[in-house]
C-alpha cells in the first residue's frame, strides 16, 4: 500500500518537470549484500547449521535479480528515461525448493529442509511480467539464479564484516 501511494504522489500534476520512471524491483541480492538478501540469509542458514526452513510446501514462486543487473538497468533508464512504471525482474520466478536447490549445489551443501505453516499473508506466488522492461530496453541480459549464487559463494571472503 505504501508503495502505491508513493507512487501516486510522483505523479501528481505539475510535480515534476521530468519523466519519473519508477522501477519495481524483484529480490535483489549480490555477494556484498552481508547476507541481508533471501540468497544470503538461505546461504548463511545452509552454512550455519546444514538446514533451511521454508513457510508452505516450498512450491511459492520468487524471482531473483543480481544487482548489477539493476545497475544495467538504471543506466539505460537513466540513457532512456520514460515516464511510468517498470518490473525490474529475470522473468524466471522457481520455487523455493528450486531455489533452496541451487543455493545449495552452488555452496557445496545438501540441506535439510524444515517445513513451516505458510503466512497467509505473505504472496505464494510472485510472477513479474517483464514485456515491457523487454520491449523498452532490448538487449538486457540477465543473470540466472546458479550463476549469480555461485558468484556470491566465490566472493565471500571479499565482504568486508559489520
Amino acid at each position: 500500500i505504501s508503495k502505491s501511494a508513493i507512487e501516486s504522489l510522483l505523479r501528481l500534476p505539475g510535480q515534476f518537470d521530468c519523466p519519473v520512471s519508477i522501477l519495481r524491483l524483484t529480490g535483489v541480492y549480490g555477494p556484498k549484500d552481508r547476507g541481508a538478501s533471501v540468497v544470503g540469509r538461505l546461504l548463511k542458514q545452509m552454512q550455519e547449521d546444514g538446514t533451511v526452513t521454508l513457510f508452505g510446501d516450498g512450491s511459492s514462486r520468487r524471482d531473483f535479480v543480481q544487482v548489477e543487473n539493476v545497475a544495467d538497468v538504471v543506466l539505460r533508464v537513466i540513457d532512456e528515461p520514460f515516464d511510468g512504471n517498470l518490473n525490474v525482474a529475470a522473468g524466471v520466478s522457481l520455487t523455493m525448493l528450486e531455489i533452496v536447490e541451487t543455493i545449495g549445489k552452488c555452496a557445496g551443501i545438501s540441506p535439510a529442509i524444515n517445513f513451516r505453516p505458510e503466512d497467509v499473508n505473505t504472496p505464494k506466488y510472485l510472477v513479474f511480467d517483464v514485456s515491457e522492461m523487454n520491449a523498452r530496453y532490448p538487449g538486457l541480459e540477465f543473470t540466472t539464479l546458479e550463476a549469480g549464487t555461485a558468484n556470491y559463494v566465490a566472493n565471500l571472503d571479499q565482504v568486508p564484516s559489520n
